[in-house]
């Protein structure tokens, strides 16, 4: 049964090693997390939001046209964003939110949608769940704070080149970050952030819901240069629970710049229905 006549021997790709691999701790990692937004006081920047929802019910999937969008940050978690339509650039919505609460005003419906920035009780509408807090923890990617836990893991991943004949390795750093329960017995994951080796950069986040959920999942794309200031060319939200994904292109962006207390602030029109969600 061993003989060589009924052996047959098939070529594999070896993956190709790539050019550099560094180095890091856990503590490390987190520090560079923390420096880096610590640094971010204030942004504003210009952007594409192009958001896509599964109906897996119906078996579809439904794209949303591209929004011009303008966004303003500026601590203490102050946050507007403004959405252009198409072609006509006149207000598609309109988002003002600070520590706790947010308004959302869309014009066509003549409504506001007020509620916390976080989710209380989870919606059968998709979009309510979608929370200016979403936003900030996307952007503002942050290390450990006081009262979580952190370890870090490594793997080597295998991509196929773009002609599909070679494998480069890809090592990446898992920065996994949990904290106690209530009752102290257990840890549960708050976030998990993957790092390319080649120059640990942050490039995935996974955060969890307080149940050990999976609730949202952020992609970005290389830096890129904004004037002094380097940030990921793109963010990708994936809200698996809620079966949709917005992805942010950002054009122009300025950090850091004085914001006045009147940019933050949203006029309603008279007569504008009011819904308030949990």
């Amino acid at each position: 049964m061993l003989t060589g006549c009924l052996v047959h021997v098939r070529k594999i790709p070896i993956p190709r090693a790539p050019g550099k691999v560094l180095s890091a701790t856990a503590a490390e990692l987190v520090g560079q997390l923390n420096k880096r937004a610590a640094e971010i006081h204030s942004f504003a920047a210009t952007v594409d939001i192009h958001a896509t929802v599964t109906n897996q019910e119906k078996g579809e999937i439904r794209d949303y046209t591209e929004i011009r969008s303008y966004i303003l940050y500026s601590e203490p978690q102050r946050l507007r964003v403004l959405g252009l339509l198409p072609v006509v650039h006149t207000k598609a919505f309109d988002l003002v939110s600070n520590l706790e609460n947010f308004k959302l005003y869309i014009p066509s419906k003549n409504k506001v949608i007020q509620g916390s920035n976080t989710v209380g009780s989870r919606s059968t509408s998709t979009f309510e769940n979608l929370r200016p807090a979403v936003f900030l923890d996307s952007f503002l990617l942050h290390g450990a704070v006081d009262g979580e836990h952190y370890f870090l893991t490594s793997e080597t991943n295998s991509i196929e080149t773009a002609d599909r004949k070679h494998l480069i390795a890809d090592p990446q750093y898992e920065l996994s970050i949990t904290r106690a329960k209530e009752d102290g017995k257990e840890l549960i994951p708050v976030r998990v952030i993957h790092f390319h080796r080649e120059n640990l950069e942050p490039f995935q986040q996974d955060i969890y819901s307080g149940d050990g959920s999976l609730e949202t999942q952020v992609l970005y794309g290389p830096d890129q240069q904004f004037g002094e200031a380097h940030f990921p060319g793109f963010i990708t939200i994936r809200r698996p629970l809620d079966h949709y994904e917005i992805t942010l292109t950002i054009n122009k962006l300025t950090m850091n710049q004085t914001l006045s207390d009147d940019q933050f602030e949203m006029e309603i029109p008279a007569k504008t229905a009011v819904q308030e969600i949990k």
